[in-house]
């Protein structure tokens, strides 16, 4: 980059570099960075072409502290910036709230497959995840609805959580999850197999 202060760097990092270099140091520091992330790389395993989305979950002691209003304008507000940088990222918000989510209708949304859905099926890839899934028209972020009525909460498998949020990385640059209130194992298989955990409060 041509600049190098303390917010450009942050925001490099936020969409996901792996180092920053001044371009008056590139001369220095450039053929360094590149084999420390080839060197990361190899450590890991080959790269397949996967995404290796970053996934967050919001989480909340109680109702009404704003976490699903937080979390929906988060996943419009990475979209629109990831777009600036490629206009093939994706950004999905995860309702995991399985009693009583609403994102799909404060979307004006209607959903005609949920995550109750998908929980039925005995191998979830790629293409069942999408076929789960509803885009936003405004905001351009793809959407995975909670179960349409309380009760389903009670069949949803967590290998089958385990599985979506697996494949959703693969397939998503970041995933946010608006978790169900308060610590429940649901709630917490989120954020074990998460990157960053934020709790909301007032």
């Amino acid at each position: 980059s041509i600049y190098d202060n303390g917010e450009d760097l942050k925001t490099a990092m936020r969409v996901g570099a792996k180092d920053f270099i001044s371009n008056r140091d590139i001369e220095t520091k450039l053929l360094d960075s590149v084999i420390d992330l080839i060197d990361t790389k190899s450590k890991f395993g080959s790269y397949t072409g996967d995404k290796h989305g970053k996934m967050l979950t919001m989480i909340s002691a109680k109702g009404g502290a704003g976490k699903t209003t937080l979390s929906f304008n988060l996943a419009a507000d990475i979209a629109q910036k990831l777009a600036t940088i490629d206009e093939n990222a994706k950004v999905l918000l995860m309702d995991y709230d399985l009693q009583f989510g609403d994102i799909s209708y404060i979307s004006t949304l209607k959903p005609k497959r949920t995550i109750a859905d998908l929980n039925e099926l005995e191998d979830i890839d790629k293409d069942a995840l999408e076929a789960h899934l509803l885009q936003h028209p405004v905001g351009k972020f793809w959407i995975l609805p909670a179960p349409l009525k309380p009760h389903y909460s009670d069949f949803i498998k967590p290998d089958a959580i385990r599985k979506m949020l697996q494949v959703a990385k693969k397939n998503f640059d970041f995933i946010i999850v608006d978790c169900m209130q308060g610590f429940n194992k649901a709630s917490i298989l989120a954020i074990q197999n998460s990157d960053f955990s934020t709790v909301v409060a007032n």
